[in-house]
């Protein structure tokens, strides 16, 4: 038998898990009951040694209030907690019910020591984690507490009562109910423990009558493990933490794989428990890369918003290239050297803020043109451009609606002053284009037969999709989705091509505003925003595109309307402006946008159908 005393961490080896674990409760000075454990390997002396201690303790030969607990090996672990999965024994015990309670532990599984502990008079009793256990965010804990002992919460009996805690132990969301002293207390032996095990803590506590705190166990928080995981089949989607899941970038890649459309390849890197570089044991093996792009996908944004490096991989001499081609000019250069850099950097941004990151590597091809499709009431809306950040609202795109039956109903063809390639990872610019772009019926046809198999459960998203060289002919493939305008107004040709792009009704002056041009390329729909502004009077902006740059504006106090130069009706901008019922406009006429009169009150109208493009914004 050996007593629990905090001078040693005995091993998983001969304690088990759970004593193991006791240990560091009394290494780091918090209070535990006093705890004996019958080794993993009977000797014949420890149940006389027990029966001794518990005489002394107690002061008499029983019946003694005991909980009698398994600490198999395999218990408590880093990789799995086996919690319920072994006998707990709770009440008073005289000699011979002891004898059968540790022998009914013994039994309950391999390896098996048996830990006994006076069993508390608890006023209340339940569990908490040093982390949110469900999202393994660092900045909140999670107790759960209930009246009298915690055995019909921890065995899924009774749900408990939920309180949720800051980093720094401030009340977020439920009720304490004993002392501050005590919830404080709490607090700092979660934080001790945690640091004691470098990793997130699951603790089981009980608050006694006398309001004096008690550490009854603790174990780690089981975390995903390490792992590259590439997105190329249905059993590899098995295999992603339930986290990530459900995100949309995953169920798009998943739907994809399911139904025949092409992406480009892409794997998961997981990472848990420290910010240190993690160990790259499966390198990429993509080919064909233009670039890759690395998003994080959990946690899905820090300070609102979505984290992504754009990183090279072929280590192509730009600065060469550039050079012999005078219409290219370097953008925006990489930030970091190479594909495992930037894999570094966006991982330890989320390790920040979350025990575990998650990001996906997507491979950027050389597409040729990208674009946005949705459907509509006429039966599908493509707007396409060359080059890549269609959805960012940089450059002007070309709009088409095509029928049901792929049929083109309507279309306009728009000049772009400006490309933007990928090249390694580095985002080029061609000025000016040596073509403009112009598809026949069949070749829009032919992308849309070869996408449409993705807008089953998408009906009311906008896909993102880019069109490849293929000889004489192309190669369409999905990029990604924008699910934010389900529900929003039924766009069809009429509506379109007399400029609206978000309908509704609305009166505010006009104020300018000028889209920037470098943190065009960083925004993102999925971006969230804290409007701290005070609302003075209506505005309605205008603005030369559909930039994402004025998304902070989407939704801030007094904004009412916008009407743009040019604009995309798919690009993220106007996606969320229908998401939020904010009526918008395209002019397409840059006199009618010059002759605005900036500072003056009008009314923008964009339901009415039968109004044009210049009849929209009257005075």
């Amino acid at each position: 038998m050996i007593q629990l005393d905090g001078t040693k961490i005995w091993d998983r080896s001969i304690v088990g898990g759970k004593a193991s674990c006791i240990c560091l409760i009394k290494s780091v000075g918090l209070q535990a009951p006093p705890s004996f454990v019958l080794p993993i390997v009977e000797r014949p002396s420890d149940f006389g040694g027990l029966v001794e201690c518990l005489e002394s303790l107690h002061k008499g030969n029983g019946p003694w209030p005991l909980a009698v607990r398994s600490s198999a090996e395999v218990e408590d672990s880093t990789q799995e907690s086996k919690a319920g999965h072994f006998v707990t024994k709770l009440g008073s015990f005289d000699k011979e019910s002891l004898r059968l309670a540790i022998q009914a532990v013994r039994m309950s599984g391999p390896k098996m020591a048996v830990l006994v502990q006076p069993l508390l008079d608890a006023a209340f009793a339940g569990v908490a984690f040093s982390c949110d256990p469900l999202i393994y965010s660092r900045n909140e804990s999670l107790v759960v507490w209930t009246n009298g002992l915690a055995e019909r919460l921890v065995s899924g009996q009774e749900g408990g009562n939920n309180l949720r805690l800051s980093r720094d132990g401030d009340v977020r969301d439920g009720v304490w109910p004993g002392s501050q002293k005590t919830l404080a207390g709490l607090v700092e032996g979660l934080r001790l423990l945690e640091q004691k095990m470098e990793q997130p803590v699951d603790v089981e506590w009980v608050v006694d009558r006398n309001d004096q705190l008690w550490f009854v166990q603790v174990r780690p928080v089981v975390l995903p493990t390490t792992d590259r995981i590439p997105l190329d089949g249905e059993v590899n989607f098995t295999r992603l933490p339930g986290v990530v899941l459900a995100h949309s970038k995953i169920r798009l890649r998943r739907h994809a794989v399911n139904c025949g459309v092409l992406m480009a390849p892409a794997a998961i890197q997981v990472e848990a428990r420290t910010q240190s570089r993690f160990n790259e044991n499966h390198p990429p093996e993509f080919k064909n890369a233009a670039g890759v792009s690395i998003v994080l996908l959990h946690p899905e944004r820090i300070d609102c918003k979505i984290i992504r490096e754009f990183a090279p991989f072929q280590n192509v001499n730009i600065e060469i290239f550039t050079r012999g081609c005078r219409r290219y000019a370097v953008r925006r250069y990489p930030k970091v050297l190479d594909m495992s850099d930037a894999k570094h950097e966006v991982l330890k941004a989320g390790l920040s803020v979350s025990w575990v990151s998650i990001v996906i590597e997507q491979v950027v091809w050389d597409a040729y043109a990208t674009g946005i499709m949705r459907k509509s009431n006429d039966g599908f809306i493509v707007e396409i451009a060359l080059g890549h950040f269609i959805p960012k609202g940089v450059v002007p795109t070309s709009t088409i609606i095509l029928s049901p039956n792929r049929k083109v109903l309507s279309e306009i063809w728009r000049k772009q002053p400006t490309i933007y390639h990928f090249i390694d990872g580095h985002v080029v610019t061609e000025t000016p284009p040596k073509h403009q772009l112009h598809l026949q019926e069949f070749e829009l046809a032919g992308i849309l037969k070869a996408l449409e198999p993705a807008f089953e459960g998408y009906e009311d998203a906008a896909l993102e999709f880019g069109i490849l060289k293929d000889g004489i002919g192309w190669k369409a493939y999905l990029i990604d989705v924008a699910e934010a305008d389900k529900g929003a107004i039924a766009l069809d040709t009429t509506l379109i091509n007399s400029g609206v792009l978000s309908a509704g009704t609305c009166r505010g002056r006009l104020q300018k505003m000028d889209c920037g041009s470098i943190t065009t390329l960083d925004g993102h729909l999925n971006d969230r925003v804290n409007h701290n502004m005070a609302a003075t009077e209506n505005i309605i902006i205008v603005a030369e595109r559909t930039s994402v740059d004025l998304l902070p504006l989407v939704g801030a106090p007094g904004i009412v309307g916008f009407i743009f130069a040019e604009g995309s009706v798919l690009a993220h901008l106007s996606v969320v402006l229908r998401e939020k019922g904010i009526p918008a406009v395209v002019l397409d006429d840059q006199a009618a946008y010059s002759s605005l009169p900036i500072g003056s009150c009008v009314e923008l109208n964009t339901v009415s159908r039968d109004l044009a493009k210049n009849k929209r914004v009257t005075i």
